[in-house]
């Protein structure tokens, strides 16, 4: 990290700048005549300023020792930690020898000696006053702290209270328990008296008993063996074997997701290798499909052959980029820097910034427009500009959808977020971003063809549920009482409450999930021949939207992907589209994909028909 973009240097240029100002007001003070207005203002005023530097010279100390701990995490030797430790004791002094003086000038105006036997008396009024004060606010804060004192008291003598009764209760609980134990033994001494008896009366009937009495007795105590094992499984209660629990704890909580757009937690690592990149994009669910495609996997029993999956269609309008935003490093994580916007913001994008856009006065961004228009504004930006460029680790671009070209969505607002800019500097970065201010970027621009991408998204809502749908518990047997769809044992006695791994009814669906390493099977271009459901072994000319239209979307006419498999959420619902995280490395991820055939048969019913001319030759002319 450069010093331009270390936050210590940041830190430390505020502090120098304002220990200059503390000095020159010290300067000031100290022309000033003594026993006037100016004199006592400019006291409060340096007494103030040697403070505030003080706190901020112990935060950046802080800072310093939590970089210490591991140096190496944030690109540190020992010597640069100790040039920061000294320049931070050398401020701090700098700061206590000015607080000094002023205090010293402070006393010496309220004991000093006057030679007005007047003033002399009036300064003695003032002091017996500051005095009094003095003793007055001390021993309020004496009387508020033996109060605070006297309710930790309380609540301590109520905890220990509390430990008692719970000691009692151990207590009689282990005396039961010592009970029961000696009852135990009691049971299996007379337990053993009577086999012993038993076994000597088996000794002598088998001694007297001829060879067929003997086999008869063999039998009778076989069966009554097994009666008591039978017995003994009766009165069972617990599982045998082992049984893992149903569900997983690591989705918890399991409640109602807080935004309706998919958020994007971490984005691929930088390499300044790399070009300027956007890493993130914005899509809405139109539906699913299915293909037929040829196997590129050598020694599989598959290669080479047909194989039918399903396929899901995402429409993606192009974004436009509105806004830029810094972040910087710090050991708590990134930070705001600044943020830069555009000019012209159109009316869909303006409408997220209003609860409800028929009643406000649609003023948002005007008086930021206006900055574009004169040079202070334009200088003013480009300053921002190229504060991002020396301090910022992070560049990160606003965009949003244009969902007025979304036939199928009723929607006025358009969907805003932020995507990290990888790849280059930190000043490609921010140049690259400011290039596209109000412009289109396409979806090809950030996804290729064949490309691993993850998906992030709010699945679909299912409402307050049962534990069997949501938990997936096993149902009891079907003459249980009171209800078989069921938990029957939600916990034991003690600890007193419900523990909150045990399968409780309640939320089901509308979670934030991210679904890792969808493949990238199409893009398909507006206006272009890549948008049809053509392929090399299917000429027909068929457009991607099946007969009838997806059910609950309608016609794709913007650009879109096709993914593998199935995503996130219900029609409609916007889905955020990330790049990978990982590097990918596997067959399966590498694989070329050839298209055979894309079904648009109808998916409301049985299809049949891939095309309405087809539907036509095959009923023929039909009765008007």
């Amino acid at each position: 990290m450069t010093p331009a973009q270390d936050p210590f240097y940041i830190v430390k240029d505020e502090i120098q700048d304002s220990i200059d100002k503390v000095q020159d007001t010290f300067h000031q003070w100290k022309q000033t005549p003594e026993n006037t207005g100016e004199y006592v203002h400019l006291t409060k005023e340096l007494l103030t300023s040697c403070e505030s530097i003080q706190w901020q010279v112990d935060e950046l100390d802080k800072a310093i020792s939590v970089a210490e701990r591991d140096p190496a995490f944030y690109g540190l030797n020992e010597a640069e930690i100790g040039r920061r430790r000294s320049w931070t004791s050398t401020a701090r002094n700098q700061v206590l020898s000015l607080r000094r003086n002023v205090e010293a000038g402070r006393k010496k105006i309220l004991f000093g000696h006057s030679t007005n036997p007047s003033e002399s008396i009036s300064s003695k009024k003032h002091i017996s006053q500051d005095n009094d004060e003095f003793i007055a606010s001390e021993s309020d804060q004496q009387m508020l702290l033996i109060k605070r004192q006297d309710e930790e008291l309380d609540a301590l003598s109520a905890s220990v209270q509390r430990i008692g009764g719970v000691g009692l209760t151990i207590h009689d609980e282990l005396v039961g328990q010592e009970k029961l134990l000696g009852e135990l033994n009691l049971d299996m001494e007379t337990t053993s008296n009577r086999l012993d008896f038993v076994q000597k009366r088996v000794a002598m009937v088998m001694k007297k008993a001829t060879l067929k009495g003997q086999i008869m007795m063999i039998a009778f105590l076989l069966k009554i063996r097994h009666c008591k094992e039978e017995e003994e499984e009766a009165r069972m209660s617990h599982r045998k074997f082992e049984h893992p629990r149903h569900g997983s704890l690591g989705f918890l909580p399991r409640k109602r997701a807080s935004r309706h757009r998919g958020k994007v937690k971490s984005f691929p690592r930088d390499d300044a290798k790399k070009p300027c990149h956007l890493t993130a994009f914005l899509g809405y669910k139109a539906g699913m499909t299915h293909i037929v495609r040829e196997v590129e996997k050598p020694g599989s029993k598959l290669h080479k052959k047909e194989t039918c999956e399903a396929v899901t269609i995402i429409e993606t309008p192009p974004l436009v980029i509105v806004g830029l935003v810094a972040y910087v490093k710090t050991p708590r994580g990134l930070r705001t820097l600044n943020s830069v916007w555009a000019q012209h913001l159109s009316e869909e994008v303006r409408r997220r910034f209003y609860k409800n856009w028929c009643k406000s006065k649609k003023k948002a961004f005007t008086k930021y427009a206006l900055k574009y228009d004169s040079d202070a504004g334009k200088k003013e930006i480009q300053l921002q500009l190229e504060k991002m460029k020396k301090y910022a680790s992070v560049i990160r671009v606003i965009a949003h959808t244009q969902i007025r070209k979304m036939k199928g969505l009723k929607q006025k607002k358009a969907h805003l977020m932020e995507i990290q800019v990888n790849g280059g500097t930190i000043a490609d970065k921010v140049d690259y971003g400011y290039k596209f201010f109000e412009k289109e970027v396409p979806v090809d621009a950030v996804f290729q063809k064949d490309e691993m991408i993850d998906i992030i998204g709010v699945t679909k809502g299912k409402g307050y549920e049962g534990v069997v749908t949501r938990w997936g518990v096993t149902r009891l047997p079907r003459k249980t009482h009171r209800g078989l769809r069921k938990v029957a044992c939600i916990g034991a006695w003690h600890p007193a409450r419900v523990s909150y791994t045990v399968a409780r009814a309640g939320q089901n669906g509308y979670h934030h999930r991210t679904e890792m390493n969808k493949k990238v099977y199409k893009i398909g271009k507006s206006g272009q021949e890549s948008h049809d459901a053509s392929t090399e072994f299917d000429r027909t000319e068929k457009d991607i939207t099946p007969m009838g239209g997806f059910p609950h979307y309608g016609i794709v006419k913007g650009d879109y992907l096709m993914i593998k498999g199935c995503c996130v959420g219900p029609k409609k619902r916007v889905v955020t589209l990330r790049q990978s995280l990982l590097k990918q490395t596997s067959r399966l991820a590498l694989e070329e994909i050839k298209l055979k055939f894309i079904d648009t048969s109808s998916k409301f019913g049985h299809g049949r028909f891939q095309t309405t001319d087809e539907k036509q030759k095959f009923y023929g002319k039909v009765k008007a």
